[in-house]
Order: C-alpha cells, then structure tokens, then sequence
C-alpha cells in the first residue's frame, strides 16, 4: 500500500474511533446541536439566506442522523422554501425520532395540507391537540386550513379556542377577522384585525385587511393612514402601494398617486404585472386629471400597448388629444372604441365634439342623436346638436334643443349662453340678453372660465 493510501486509512480508522467512543459521541452531539442552532440565528438574522441555513443543518443530520430537531427544521426551511415533498420526508424523520412533539404534527400538517392532502392534514392537528391539548398554536393551524376548504364554522370555533387559550395571539385573531370579513360582518372584523394589530405591531397583513375594509368603507384617509403604517416598515408592498395609489385617487391626491404607480411599476412584481395594464390606465387617468395631457396620453398608450382591446384606454386617450385639439387622433381613438364594441352616450357626445372641432356638423350632428337616443336626459348632448342646428341654420331645431337642455339641467350655463346668442341672432335682444346674464352667474358658479368670457364678450357688444 502506497504512502497515501496508509494516511487516508488512519485517518477513516481515526473518525471512526470518534464516532464509536461514547465521549467523543457527546462531542459530535453537541457540535450536530451547534449547527442547528446556527441555522436557526442565521434565518432568523436574515431570510434570504434559507440555502446557507439548510446547509447548516444538512451538516447537523451528518454529524448525527438521529438529530430530529435538525430535521424538523430543515423540514421547516424546505417548506418554506416549496419544496414540500422533501420537506414531508423529513418531517416524517423527525416525528419517527421523537413521536411526542406536538409541533412536529403541525409542521406535517401544514405540508400535507400544501400538498392537498387535507384528510392527513387534519390527522396531524387532531394528534398534535391529543398531545397537547391547550396548544393554541394547533388549533389555529387547523382553523386556517378549515378556512382555505371554506369550513368557516369550525374555522371560528378553532379561532375563538386559540384566542382563549392565548388571548394575545394575534394569528388567530387575524384568521377570525377574515372569517367575519368573509361574512360581511365588517363590524366583527374591523375588531379582530384591530386586536391583532394590537398585540403584534408588526402585523402588515392585517393592517392591510383592514385598510381594505375602510377603503370599501369610503373611509379613505383611515385607510390611507394604515397604508402608510405599512409602508413605513416594508416600501415594496406591492399590494399596499396599489391600495394607496386608489385612496389617493379618491382623495383627488393624484401627484401622490402618480408617484406610488411609478414605485409599482418599478418593482416588477409578479403579483402586479398582470394588472400593469389598469396602473398605467389609472397613471394615465390622474394626469388627465392634472391636465398633463401629453403624459396622460403616453400612460394610455402603455395601457393598450399591454393590452391592445382595453376599451377604455383608447376613450381616454381620445379625451386628452381632443384636449390638445388633436381631432384627428382623438376620432381615430374613439372610433377605435367603437370598434371594440363601446356603445356610451358620453363616446359619441365626444365624437360628437371632435367633429364641431372640425367644423363637420353634420356628422357631429349624427353622433348627437346617437348619444341622445342612448341617454335621453344627457343635456349637453342637447345643446351642442343645438350648436350643430344654429350652425346649419336649423334655427328652430336649434332653440327646441337648448329649451330641452335647460330643462334637464338649469345650471347648464353653456345651454343658456347658446340660447342667448341664438336669441340675439333673431333680434330678441331682451330675452337673449336675460339668457346670457343667467349664464354669467353659472359659469362664474360651476367656475367654467371659457363660458363666462364668451358671455362677458357677449354682453359687451350688446352695449
């Protein structure tokens, strides 16, 4: 035998004799525990390292292959992992190796009920509260998985039992809280996520739940509160931003709204980019609002890119070109609506405007009574097919609109202007000049700047 080989001899002879001496087995025992617990600090310290924990105790099981906690958690950061059919196999080595470990059975049970073998889940629950009777922490598993199968009285006794054996466990007040979310009983449910808030400040999922319910609520600057609460401690909850940008919206807080759809779009998370589409529509919406009509056209553009058949965003783009007195793009978008199906009283009064834009009356004309024949009380629609009649000498046609749009809405003071200049054209000048005082006052009101200037020039020449 080579030199080599006699070295590497002794030294297996070497190992040997330290696994089979009864001291050097307490060392190799303490050493397997050593790494458990290192595994344990190192995903504790930071989560994101559960590959460097399994290691650690992928060595734990080497030193000592009777090691259950070492494979209780490995189990553990398996599962958490998704990997859970090994993570069962070792769940199974450690309830083998000590098979009065309540916690062990819950652990297989959350795997077995991940892997939908529910019956066996529930085996596992049932033993693990057998050998533990007020372990609270079983009992709430089960609730959970009585939750997930939509067993929701059993669920709320399993919850209510867990909160009694432990009244500041905030799990199951948050399982109970969506018990009665689910319920309706939106008073219920508001408490149990409040108490589990109180009992666990870090508890975002449901502060969340929460938020939910007030934003539902209409209760936007409660919710608001709670989004910020959230994002205070994790700045890349996509769901949160989501929620926050849609309070915002409501709150007509749309430079904070723009900003949070700019962080969602830029965390790539797989949980929005499905609804990518609705972001930039809602992104585009608020700059509308804002009048950055050329970024809210840009924004509308991502939208359809992403989906080319979203109704909505071809309107809404259509919107902000006919601002820009785009005409000619703002049909093409509508028309393209039209096309995909949109049948809206407010498409064709847009039409409708685009075509007066255009000095096409005709056609605006034909999109009016479209409109019309949809929504017969929509007064505006009334008084620009009157504009369209006053413009191709329909005179009569013309008063007979502005009349009916008066009469569906008396604060229409574009309907009142229009009446007064039509007046004046056929010489009642008294009449036409009452219309037009009545529509100063409105438009001064409703604070619609263009109408009270083109009354104010009105009024002035009548002078």
């Amino acid at each position: 035998m080579c030199m080599k080989n006699l070295k590497q001899l002794c030294i297996v002879i070497l190992l040997l004799g330290c696994l089979v001496c009864p001291a050097n087995a307490k060392s190799v025992n303490k050493l397997s525990k050593e790494c458990v617990n290192r595994s344990a600090t190192i995903f504790v310290m930071d989560n994101s390292k559960t590959e460097e924990a399994i290691k650690e105790t992928d060595n734990a099981i080497w030193l000592n292959p009777r090691n259950a906690e070492a494979y209780y958690l490995r189990s553990s950061l398996l599962y958490i992992s998704d990997n859970s059919e090994k993570a069962l196999e070792d769940a199974d080595k450690a309830i083998l190796l000590k098979p009065k470990r309540s916690e062990y059975y819950i652990l297989r049970g959350d795997i077995k009920a991940d892997l939908r073998d529910y019956d066996g889940a529930f085996l596992d629950y049932d033993y693990a509260i057998k050998l533990k009777p007020r372990n609270y922490e079983a009992y709430n598993a089960r609730a959970d998985l009585e939750q997930e199968i939509q067993y929701y009285k059993r669920a709320e006794f399993d919850y209510l039992k867990a909160i009694k054996l432990n009244k500041k466990y905030s799990y199951a007040y948050r399982g109970l809280g969506k018990i009665y979310n689910i319920k309706n009983d939106k008073k219920l449910a508001k408490k149990c996520f409040a108490c589990a808030i109180a009992y666990d400040k870090e508890d975002t999922a449901s502060m969340h739940d929460l938020a939910n319910i007030f934003f539902e609520e209409h209760n936007y600057d409660a919710a608001l509160f709670l989004c910020d609460e959230i994002l205070n401690k994790d700045g890349h909850n996509a769901r949160t931003l989501a929620l926050r940008t849609l309070c915002n919206i409501q709150l007509k807080e749309y430079n904070d709204a723009i900003t949070d759809m700019d962080n969602l779009l830029a965390l790539h998370d797989s949980s929005v980019e499905e609804i990518n589409q609705f972001i930039y529509f809602e992104k585009g919406y608020c700059e509308y609002k804002l009048k950055n009509y050329k970024e809210a056209i840009i924004d509308f553009g991502n939208a359809i890119t992403i989906n080319p058949k979203y109704q909505d965003a071809y309107y809404s783009r259509g919107l902000c070109k006919g601002a820009l007195k785009d005409y000619k793009g703002a049909l093409n978008d509508f028309n393209k609506a039209v096309q995909l199906g949109m049948h809206d009283d407010e498409l064709y009064y847009n039409i409708g405007i685009c075509r007066i834009g255009l000095k096409d009356y005709r056609n605006a004309l034909a999109n009016y009574n479209k409109a019309i024949k949809i929504n017969p009380k929509n007064s505006s629609a009334y008084c620009n097919r009157g504009i369209c009649k006053r413009h191709l000498k329909n005179y009569k046609g013309a008063l007979a609109d502005y009349n009916t749009s008066i009469l569906l809405d008396s604060e229409n003071a574009e309907a009142f202007y229009n009446r007064g200049v039509l007046k004046i054209m056929q010489n009642d000048k008294v009449s036409g000049k009452e219309d037009l005082v009545i529509a100063k006052t409105l438009a001064l009101k409703t604070n619609n700047t263009k109408i009270y200037n083109e009354t104010l020039n009105a009024l002035a020449k009548l002078k």
